[in-house]
């Protein structure tokens, strides 16, 4: 009976481990988020990599595949006439309704963009993206768009290439933990079971 508690007790703690693993991932890129509080729906963060060396991290248009942030492309900013070229998008604050990005362009400065879409009566998506001006350090846009958005969190994109390898492998060995738990505790279940009807 204790060995069939601290199976349950390691199953539901692997479950509860792998969720916090999926929540976090999810931001980065490659997590399913299950129980994630979702970026607005049309976007999406999509991490390109290997093991060798992190290749960046884009923003994606969902329906129609658009790759809106991405290295070297130019990012065309409402109200103004030259465009922008990310070198490395850094990070970015968001809830249910906005992205606020965070990039480093082709000449090293780093540049805030508020990025959203805009309702038409054309089928295909309108995006718009603006640059936020003034703002020096992060905190800022916490407190300049407080009263705007409200639940803004921030995602954090800048580590390097050890951080992601390792966090998306110890997702893969919790998910192969759960499925050999799985195996094992049903193989438990069917030796008690056996055992049972013997005596």
């Amino acid at each position: 009976m204790k060995l069939k508690k601290g199976l349950v007790i390691l199953f539901i703690s692997l479950i509860c481990s792998y969720l916090y693993l999926d929540n976090k991932t999810y931001y980065y890129g490659f997590g399913y988020g299950i129980i994630s509080t979702k970026i607005p729906n049309r976007f999406e963060i999509f991490r390109a990599d290997s093991f060798n060396e992190n290749i960046g991290f884009y923003l994606i248009e969902r329906d129609l595949n658009l790759y809106i942030i991405f290295d070297n492309k130019m990012i065309h900013i409402k109200n103004q006439n030259e465009g922008i070229v990310p070198k490395k998008f850094i990070g970015y604050w968001y809830n249910n309704k906005v992205l606020l990005v965070k990039i480093i362009d082709n000449k090293g400065v780093i540049r805030y963009l508020e990025i959203y879409e805009e309702l038409t009566n054309r089928l295909s998506p309108h995006i718009i993206i603006e640059e936020l001006k003034n703002i020096s350090y992060d905190n800022q846009i916490n407190v300049i768009y407080s009263g705007s958005y409200t639940n803004l969190h921030y995602i954090n994109l800048n580590f390097d290439n050890d951080f992601f390898v390792k966090l998306k492998l110890y997702k893969f060995l919790n998910l192969v933990a759960i499925i050999v738990g799985i195996i094992y505790f049903g193989y438990y279940l069917i030796i008690e079971n056996r055992q049972k009807n013997i005596n």
